[in-house]
């Protein structure tokens, strides 16, 4: 890191294998806060570093490419480099429970009219209709080890509670809870969510149907999908569309981290099955 700040127009090129663990955010940093991967810190910084023309290859964590929380990383990256490839490689190693993805691009010129929000991490389609335009899709707002236990006593949907696939009704599971309650019916999406399959040997993305007259606190490992018609039928079909092989493979395209983000969800394809 610190060859990088003190590297100015570096002619040549770089190859970069960074770490991937994390780091805390230094407090100037316009695109992060919190704990951010070193990978994401030593991307941007040799990005700055390079001079015009220099080319830049990293592998690097998959979370950069699709996850949320680097939107604006991804924009500071593509304001000072022109990328020539973004390819997923899968799994590290057997050993590293990590998947990554080759990025490479070459430095040009900033100006003031780039902004690198158009540029393209992923090549998965958008649909002319998408799931957004038919449920509204978030996170479970529960927090169970660290909300409070106060307010009415409600029903309480935990991810470990949901069969693999299918319907369930109203939770037996009780919780005091004071926050936002989500009305069936809707489908429960699991956020964990490994590449290429999902619980029970199902497709990954598969949704629960949860039916019923009472609303439901919903614990925040669940993205939830409500019809925005109310709907049960509306969800039996997306039901059908997460397990759909097309559906499989567009979200491994688009995003291959191990937690689903709600932003994947709702630009899921609507192509009925």
């Amino acid at each position: 890191m610190a060859a990088l700040r003190s590297a100015r127009s570096f002619t040549g090129n770089v190859l970069l294998n960074p770490p991937f663990g994390a780091m805390p955010a230094d407090k100037h940093w316009s695109w992060a806060s919190g704990a951010v991967s070193q990978a994401a810190v030593f991307t941007l910084g040799a990005s700055k570093a390079l001079a015009v023309g220099g080319q830049l290859t990293a592998v690097l964590p998959d979370v950069l490419r699709s996850g949320s929380r680097y939107e604006r990383w991804r924009q500071q990256v593509a304001e000072h480099l022109s990328l020539q490839a973004v390819q997923t490689q899968g799994q590290f190693d057997p050993h590293t429970d990590i998947h990554v993805f080759l990025m490479s691009g070459t430095r040009h010129r900033r100006s003031k009219g780039r902004t690198g929000a158009d540029t393209a991490w992923w090549t998965a389609e958008r649909s002319t209709q998408s799931l957004e335009d038919l449920f509204e899709v978030r996170v479970g707002p529960v927090v169970d080890n660290r909300d409070p236990h106060e307010g009415p006593e409600v029903p309480f949907l935990k991810a470990r509670a949901l069969p693999p696939a299918g319907d369930v009704g109203v939770p037996k599971q009780l919780r005091r809870f004071s926050g936002r309650l989500i009305e069936p019916p809707f489908v429960a999406i699991r956020r964990t969510s490994r590449p290429g399959q999902g619980a029970g040997g199902h497709s990954r993305g598969v949704g629960v149907l949860l039916t019923g007259h009472a609303p439901v606190a919903v614990d925040n490992h669940i993205i939830t999908a409500r019809p925005l018609d109310g709907r049960e039928e509306t969800c039996r079909n997306l039901l059908k569309v997460l397990a759909s092989p097309p559906v499989t493979a567009w979200l491994d395209e688009r995003i291959r981290c191990r937690h689903l983000t709600v932003r994947a969800v709702r630009e899921i394809p609507w192509n009925e099955a």
